[in-house]
């Protein structure tokens, strides 16, 4: 009788065949499928003849209250390795069941197309990773260029924000959002050079020296902190009830109250 052909795609049918997969204790002989790997911690065995067998496995081990403990994770045996008689016994006193049973594709055949198992073999965890890192990949290219979209015009405001600050800072150019960034930056100059100019005259220079680098660093703050002041006045609009601006700029005088 021919087998009866799969409705599902190649790649389904693989991840439908590895979830219903079984874990079996190894036998003599079995080949590890994967590096088979003893934990540590508390393995649950009392101290006796059986440590010759985690010794001959090349498993560190010490004896904590009669029982035997695995001092670190030790690889026992390596992906295709064949496993002896000793280390399947000492697998199965552990509960370690490192052998994966159940149904597996040598083949598949779709739309004319082979496929062979590697193939159809995919790793959904690793292949979920790949989309994150690719989406992420894309989107900071995408920022870095410019192109808006929905998920990235936030962040391209942001850094058209932050560029524009820094280039006002850069300018002393004083708005509302830089004002408090130039003004920061003008008193650390500002204590900079103060302390330069103490250790200066520590060194020997002349006290009027010092005096006019000083003077002249407080006038430029003054300067930045007017210039602020009627920035920030300067953006405040006054309304008089006693007269009124028409569209020519010509101011005319309202019309008196009924009595």
């Amino acid at each position: 009788m021919p087998p009866r052909p799969s409705k599902l795609d190649p790649f389904k049918l693989f991840l439908m065949l590895e979830k219903n997969r079984v874990n079996l204790a190894a036998r003599a002989g079995d080949v590890a499928p994967t590096d088979i790997v003893i934990p540590a911690g508390n393995t649950g065995q009392q101290a006796g003849p059986v440590l010759s067998e985690f010794r001959e496995a090349g498993v560190m081990t010490k004896i904590e209250a009669g029982s035997i403990q695995v001092v670190k994770d030790s690889v026992v045996a390596k992906a295709g390795s064949q496993i002896s008689p000793k280390l399947a016994s000492l697998l199965s006193r552990l509960g370690i069941k490192p052998i994966r049973a159940g149904i597996a594709i040598a083949l598949a055949l779709e739309n004319g197309l082979v496929y062979a198992a590697e193939a159809v073999a995919i790793d959904l965890d690793k292949y979920r990773e790949s989309l994150v890192q690719g989406y992420s990949s894309a989107k900071a290219l995408a920022v870095e260029i410019g192109y808006v979209t929905k998920e990235t015009a936030p962040e391209i405001i942001a850094k058209a924000y932050r560029e524009a600050l820094a280039v006002a800072v850069e300018a002393g150019e004083i708005t509302p959002e830089s004002a408090p960034v130039i003004l920061a930056k003008a008193e650390a100059e500002a204590n900079a050079t103060a302390l330069w100019e103490l250790q200066s005259f520590e060194s020997g220079e002349t006290i009027l020296t010092a005096l006019l680098n000083l003077l002249r660093n407080l006038l430029l703050l003054l300067l930045l902190l007017f210039h602020y002041g009627v920035f920030a006045s300067s953006s405040t609009t006054s309304y008089s009830p006693s007269s009124t601006t028409s569209s020519s700029g010509v101011v005319a005088p309202l019309p008196p109250a009924d009595a």
